[in-house]
């Protein structure tokens, strides 16, 4: 019996000793933004918002959270920028005798998997200058277990040429079985060029890749997502991936 329980603790330090424990990561409170703004003659012109998690923890929470706090700080700036433009927007509309409605922008963001291996933050921009439509653009940042944060190359055992022709192909059958209608006639052409390697979520059962808005497909089409399935990538993924 006390064999049993000597083995038993042994293992437990040993466990922890190589990181095999896993740091409980915990959302803090939110980091939060938000102002209207008003023209000299009362009139509203503006509106922001910024909302972003905070994670609370060890090593690996304090590194994520430092990341989270920059984007915040980022989107922030973002917003000042964009309220200096409404404000010109809005004089040259009255100077003109134009109509003129107030812009918005808006940016938040929700945590997606969660675990041990990874932790997924999606964030979502919403923007409306005035135009015809907003402007609505998705995000993500995915970090590893000690909280650096994820590049696409590291979760991929292949070349990024081999990999990218594999995300090619599972995203074309997809669109030609179930999205025939929705884009460009001439998608297939621009398809990965029109990609950025950053957008990409690592989810539980697959990871999912995304396009913004106008990339392959009208307005109507909306952001474009795909996930694919650990299954379609397993013989091309990193060992630590599979």
């Amino acid at each position: 019996m006390k064999k049993a329980i000597i083995l038993i603790l042994s293992l437990t330090m040993i466990l922890t000793a190589c990181g095999k424990t896993p740091e409980k990561l915990e959302e803090g409170e939110n980091r939060l933004y938000s102002e209207r703004f008003q023209a000299d003659d009362g009139a509203e012109y503006f509106q922001a918002s910024v909302l972003v998690p905070a994670l609370t923890g060890g090593k690996r929470a304090a590194a994520i959270d430092k990341a989270l706090e920059e984007l915040f700080n980022n989107q922030v700036e973002s917003a000042a920028n964009y309220r200096a433009t409404a404000l010109d927007s809005y004089n040259f509309a009255k100077e003109n005798y134009m109509e003129v409605s107030p812009c918005a922008y808006d940016f938040s963001c929700n945590l997606g998997r969660a675990d041990e291996k990874c932790l997924a933050v999606i964030g979502q921009t919403y923007l409306n200058m005035g135009g015809v439509h907003p402007d609505v653009l998705m995000s993500a940042m995915n970090f590893d277990e000690k909280g650096e944060k994820i590049d696409i190359d590291s979760l991929f055992a292949v070349s990024q040429d081999e990999y990218t022709a594999r995300i090619e192909e599972l995203v074309t059958a997809e669109i030609e079985e179930n999205r025939a209608d929705w884009y460009y006639e001439n998608w297939r052409e621009i398809l990965i060029d029109s990609w950025m390697r950053d957008d990409f979520i690592i989810g539980d059962e697959g990871m999912t890749v995304f396009w913004q808005a106008y990339a392959i497909g009208p307005y109507a089409a909306g952001i474009a997502e795909f996930e694919l399935p650990w299954g379609d990538l397993e013989d091309i993924l990193a060992e630590e991936w599979k």
